[in-house]
């Protein structure tokens, strides 16, 4: 017990976990937007002291931004989900009407009450951001 109470003290006892809600259904709108990768070419110039000497150097090289962005979001009545997926990307249209299945993500956070240690409780619950489990074209 006084070792839970000490852990307590310096906040060590808390623990989070993630909980999914059942697979929900909305009818969702896709729209998409490509960004191609942006390669960029670079030179600099570096100058510093070492042991009492200053020297001067010309550092060049390429440096690459991010990768390719297949950005694409199924905008629902009760859900918004935003994606970075070629494949999903790839199967649907801007405007395609469909229907998403996703998971609400809830994160749950427990610890002791003092004086009570002999079991953990609830302490927060927070709504967190939907996952996306899949999306089918409507006719």
């Amino acid at each position: 017990m006084i070792l839970k109470k000490i852990g307590h003290w310096f906040e060590l006892t808390k623990e989070i976990k993630t909980e999914l809600s059942d697979i929900l259904y909305d009818i969702a709108t896709v729209s998409k937007d490509y960004q191609p990768e942006d390669n960029q070419m670079g030179t600099g110039i570096a100058l510093g002291t070492a042991t009492g000497n200053i020297g001067m150097g010309v550092a060049l090289g390429s440096a690459m931004s991010e990768d390719e962005e297949y950005k694409i979001r199924l905008k629902g009545s009760k859900v918004t989900i935003d994606l970075d997926d070629r494949q999903i990307y790839e199967q649907f249209e801007n405007g395609d009407q469909v229907r998403l299945a996703y998971r609400e993500t809830q994160r749950v956070t427990s610890d002791y009450i003092p004086p009570n240690f002999e079991r953990k409780q609830e302490i927060e619950r927070v709504l967190s951001d939907p996952r996306f489990v899949s999306a089918e074209k409507l006719e």
